[in-house]
């Protein structure tokens, strides 16, 4: 069943629980708190506004405003239980079921599902995001010692020859060479 954000729920009982100790805040999970306060004392005083007889309706912008908590509320359940496993340094898993190594930074969301298909070989968060970016430099580097190659022809205009382009081909991903060329699998 999608929420009304478009994401899928799901099971969240696998979850490892969050250590009880007092875990070191960064200043955007304190800022969050004070903002879902200053949600919530809106939200009653638009209830209160709403059950007398108000002369003027909201505006709409601050009648969603007030349907904000709730989903301000479970954001900062993850943002903080996130943050929890940065700091635990649980696991994480380097790519997600389809091979594809993430990039950082994630959404908290991101990073809690992630830890979920994580095993116990997995690095925890900071050790996987260097190594993932490490992997990521190294796919560039070779991919610009690809694209490097020159095609030794002199294009009319400069003179100068012309240099190899990544091109996307279906079924073959991209490829290096000239826009017309095909054939590299």
């Amino acid at each position: 069943m999608a929420s009304k954000r478009g994401r899928k729920s799901r099971d969240r009982s696998a979850r490892p629980s969050p250590s009880p100790r007092k875990t070191s805040n960064p200043p955007i999970l304190a800022a969050t708190r004070r903002f879902l306060r200053a949600l919530e004392e809106f939200e009653h005083a638009r209830e209160t506004h709403d059950g007398s007889d108000p002369d003027l309706r909201l505006p709409d912008s601050l009648d969603l405003l007030s349907r904000s908590a709730c989903t301000v509320a479970t954001d900062l359940g993850e943002l903080q239980f996130a943050y929890d496993i940065i700091e635990r340094k649980l696991p994480v898993a380097p790519a997600g079921p389809k091979g594809i190594n993430w990039r950082a930074p994630l959404r908290p969301e991101e990073l809690i599902y992630y830890a979920e298909i994580a095993t116990s070989a997995d690095a925890d968060y900071r050790t996987q995001r260097e190594l993932n970016a490490a992997a990521a430099a190294q796919r560039a580097a070779v991919r610009r010692v690809e694209l490097d190659h020159q095609c030794g022809r002199p294009t009319k205009t400069s003179g100068a020859p012309c240099a190899n382009r990544p091109v996307y081909l279906p079924g073959a991903g991209h490829g290096g060479g000239l826009g017309g060329r095909r054939g590299r699998a």
